[in-house]
């Protein structure tokens, strides 16, 4: 019997981590019963008695109770409300080997189904010391029979209801007007779904209390996560979970200059970087019919194994005529170019993409004069109320700190920065840069990725980027210009152009793009003058 009573016990552990299919992670006790053939009792009695075997074993102790404390900041940072799915992912984030940047659906699926597993198995752990201590700690709402939000406050439950039903109502009414394709925009989302959270979390209680309303990123997919048909695309937009593949073939690719062509897989990525819970698009050639369907002018030459618009501009009009650059090594050349109104439009038409998109773009700059790529950087970051970020500052400024923290004398760690490759100083200086880099990686990540950082943010600009190129951290940068990375603004790398070093270069090395003819741009001086008062206009509606 008792034999029989671990088999079933382990049965039961299985089914609810995930390891043997058959059983959602939040399943209720009666389906748990149903799937190991037992009675209601008996169920609930295997539920009690996993949570008895885990608490006694320290290692399953500790790794519960460190899954409770993850749940339990996520929680305070969200402002006292946040979906499960929310958590799961937080959790999935801090799995061993967990890899982020996986293609493989179904290694993705198997990592969530194991942290839904673990989070469910925390909060049984937690109710049973809530019953036990006759203090609740948190406040449930399930739907469907599926637990689904957890708060400090049954207020801010109620709130979060009210948003997630406004958000349904908001892609339903643009879904039935047909002018949007069914999307809303992320401002009008913030607005709409703060005032709905701020109406029921007011109802009950006195209406002069101040609302937590969640920062703006946080409330938008809080509501989506919880909603019946809502999901938010990588801009912050709202949108339908059965959108139309077409549909979202039109909204991400809309934006393409006419010269551009793309591979499938760079397509499929744009589509799955805009619209995330979207189901991934085929591959060729069942892509062709769908993207034929969408009416964007695109179709596949045989002959570059790319998709190309039908009718392309002239080249004098929108050519690139230093794009090779971004693919190809380094190429010296006798001659500076000679920049037309194409280049300006062409530079105009990535960047005002970049602007909708949270768009990755390297601005290459011809240097004529000393200093003149870093002129243009700190333009850009004021025309388009962006951020600049001296990179090399940066890490300096870090490196120092470093060093006066561990009282290393800052004139010998500087000084090493001279020193030949290999040598005692060398290999010094690489060991403060190796304890500063991952601190200086993840701000830089944070800046970029956070849900913190407001829809419509302007661009991140980043210039001086010599220490990443001479000490080889440029693989900080292909994070950033993955075309599926939740980029929650643009982020624009500028770099001179200097003779025999063009492209998406440097210091000679090459920046890793996630899509080279569409991430390079060469700056024209010519831009500034050549944009009308109509292009300014598109472009803020555009952004908006």
């Amino acid at each position: 019997v008792g034999t029989q009573r671990a088999s079933t016990r382990r049965h039961a552990a299985e089914l609810l981590l995930g390891t043997r299919p058959g059983l959602d992670a939040f399943a209720s006790g009666h389906e748990l019963a149903t799937a190991l053939d037992k009675t209601l009792p008996r169920g609930h009695q295997i539920l009690k008695e996993l949570q008895a075997d885990w608490g006694s074993n320290a290692d399953t102790r500790t790794l519960l109770d460190g899954v409770l404390d993850v749940a339990d900041t996520v929680l305070r940072d969200s402002g006292g409300v946040v979906a499960i799915s929310t958590l799961t992912a937080e959790i999935r984030g801090r799995l061993p080997q967990a890899d982020s940047g996986t293609t493989d659906l179904v290694e993705r699926a198997r990592r969530e189904r194991t942290a839904a597993g673990l989070l469910r198995v925390a909060y049984d752990r937690l109710t049973e010391h809530e019953s036990a201590e006759g203090d609740r700690q948190l406040v449930r709402r399930r739907h469907g029979g599926r637990l689904t939000l957890v708060a400090d406050d049954e207020k801010l439950l109620a709130a979060a209801e009210a948003a997630a039903k406004r958000a349904d109502e908001l892609v339903t009414a643009a879904h039935s007007t047909g002018t949007t394709d069914g999307v809303v925009a992320a401002g009008a989302a913030v607005r709409e779904l703060g005032r709905s959270f701020s109406r029921a979390y007011r109802s009950a209680t006195d209406p002069d209390t101040p609302v937590p309303v969640p920062s703006d990123a946080r409330l938008v997919r809080l509501a989506a996560a919880i909603s019946r048909n809502t999901a938010v695309s990588g801009r912050g937009e709202l949108h339908s979970r059965t959108m139309e593949p077409t549909a979202a073939l039109r909204l991400a690719l809309g934006g393409l200059a006419q010269t551009e062509q793309l591979t499938a897989a760079e397509v499929r990525a744009r589509v799955a970087a805009r619209f995330p819970d979207l189901d991934r698009l085929p591959q060729r050639p069942h892509l062709d019919p769908i993207i034929a369907r969408a009416g964007l002018g695109l179709s596949w030459d045989e002959t570059r194994s790319r998709y190309r618009y039908e009718t392309q501009a002239p080249p004098s009009q929108t050519s690139l005529h230093t794009r090779q650059a971004t693919h190809q090594g380094s190429t010296p050349e006798a001659t500076d170019p000679q920049w037309t109104a194409g280049d300006a439009r062409a530079q105009r038409d990535m960047l005002a993409t970049s602007l909708r998109e949270n768009g990755f773009v390297v601005i290459g700059v011809p240097v004529h004069r000393p200093g003149e790529h870093d002129a243009v950087a700190h333009s850009l970051a004021d025309d388009h109320h962006g951020e600049l970020l001296d990179v090399t500052g940066a890490i300096v400024t870090a490196m120092r700190e470093f060093s006066s923290a561990k009282g290393l004398p800052w004139d010998l760690v500087r000084s090493a920065d001279a020193a030949e490759s290999g040598t005692r100083d060398a290999r010094g200086l690489r060991a403060v840069l190796d304890q500063v880099m991952p601190q200086f990686r993840a701000e830089l990540e944070q800046q970029v990725f956070s849900d913190d950082v407001p829809p419509g943010s302007g661009p991140l600009v980043l210039r001086e980027l010599s220490p990443l190129a001479r000490y080889g951290y440029l693989d900080v940068l292909a994070h950033l210009s993955d075309l599926s990375a939740p980029r929650r603004r643009p982020v624009w790398v500028v770099v001179p152009q200097l003779r025999g070093q063009r492209g998406a270069m440097v210091d000679g090395k090459p920046i890793q793009l996630g899509s080279p003819g569409g991430q390079f741009v060469v700056w024209s001086p010519t831009a500034d003058t050549a944009q009308t008062q109509d292009d300014n206009d598109t472009e803020t509606s555009e952004v908006m």
